[in-house]
């Protein structure tokens, strides 16, 4: 199966603002976790270097070197373990935010949305729930729901063209929801 021919569209700005109000969730969800993580590994790091966490300041408790305790200091162990868990949890933060967060950001900037083209499978429609639905061609998002007049008007085998966000594949719904690809 080819990959069907994409066209780009200008966003509307109830779709911008869609993409907004993403955007500022995920991010604000992102960084209140991770600062909390950098906080937890900064606990972490202070464990069996016989430092303490007071609710004043930061003890160290350090022991002449010598000969025999030649190796890392206590600070030096402390520094080593404290660089190692930050930049495990850094990384997998700066990770995240560039898969999920930053294609958000460039769509809002880059103003297009793909128009890409299936076929209508089948139609279906719930009485109970008063929703309407297509069946199309795409193997991530195979039903569709759309509004009573389209479903009258279109017909099994027809072109139904799906809109959805560039870089993020945010698809676009018509009763302002949103789902991703």
């Amino acid at each position: 199966m080819s990959a069907p021919d994409v066209e780009y569209v200008p966003m509307d700005d109830d779709d911008k603002e869609l993409l907004r109000r993403v955007y500022y969730r995920r991010r604000n969800l992102l960084f209140s976790a991770y600062a909390g993580l950098i906080f937890i590994g900064l606990l972490c790091s202070f464990r069996g270097t016989g430092m303490r966490l007071t609710s004043r300041h930061v003890t160290v408790t350090m022991t002449k070197r010598t000969e025999e305790n030649a190796g890392l200091s206590k600070a030096q162990v402390w520094l080593i373990n404290l660089l190692f868990i930050e930049g495990v949890v850094m990384s997998t933060g700066v990770f995240l935010y560039l898969r999920s967060v930053y294609p958000l950001r460039k769509d809002i900037t880059n103003g297009l949305k793909e128009k890409v083209p299936h076929t209508i499978l089948r139609k279906q429609y719930l009485p109970l729930t008063d929703q309407c639905y297509i069946w199309i061609d795409a193997p991530a998002t195979p039903n569709y729901e759309v509004p009573a007049e389209y479903f009258t008007n279109c017909a099994e085998g027809d072109t139904f063209y799906l809109y959805r966000a560039a870089r993020s594949k945010l698809i676009f719904q018509w009763n302002g929801r949103y789902e991703l690809l």
